[in-house]
């Protein structure tokens, strides 16, 4: 979930502890997770708006840097175990290997060590495998070479 909106009592601000600073790409998604862990309940208000900037050039969402994407990984493992400590089931597995194999997507090819770990990852966690995005010349290319190979093509191509 988008954090921008959330309201938090002082008494879970508290409790879960500072923002952690070492992290960069997605850390809220970590603060904000041991928060609803936190939680009694989540109420959800229909209808909020958050006005959020976006296409800004060398923000920190669109970096692709190995140590944002060092930090991204952080994130993920430090989600995945504070969420599989509440419920370890198969939708959970299920949901964190597909985040996984995402973040190898956003990887690949530009840090393929680390997309490999992420892969790595979600293979151990459920047998689901997910496709990456794309147009599609992409989307054929991907089912007749592999997604590695035509996502290397693509960037080869020039394009991001």
């Amino acid at each position: 979930m988008f954090p921008a909106l959330w309201l938090l009592p002082m008494s879970i601000v508290r409790e879960i502890g500072p923002w952690h600073e070492e992290l960069t790409l997605n850390n809220d998604a970590e603060y904000f997770t041991r928060a609803l862990l936190a939680s009694e309940r989540l109420l959800f208000c229909r209808g909020a708006r958050c006005h959020y900037r976006s296409g800004i050039a060398g923000n920190l969402s669109g970096s692709k840097s190995l140590q944002a994407l060092e930090s991204q990984f952080k994130v993920l493992e430090l989600c995945e175990r504070y969420i599989r400590t509440v419920e370890d089931s198969e939708r959970v597995r299920r949901d964190f290997a597909q985040s996984w194999q995402r973040l190898a997507h956003f990887a690949y090819p530009y840090y393929s060590s680390l997309a490999e770990r992420a892969q790595s990852r979600a293979r151990q966690l459920h047998s689901i495998r997910i496709r990456p995005g794309g147009g599609l010349r992409f989307r054929i290319l991907s089912r007749l070479i592999g997604w590695r190979l035509a996502r290397a093509l693509q960037v080869v191509s020039g394009r991001p």
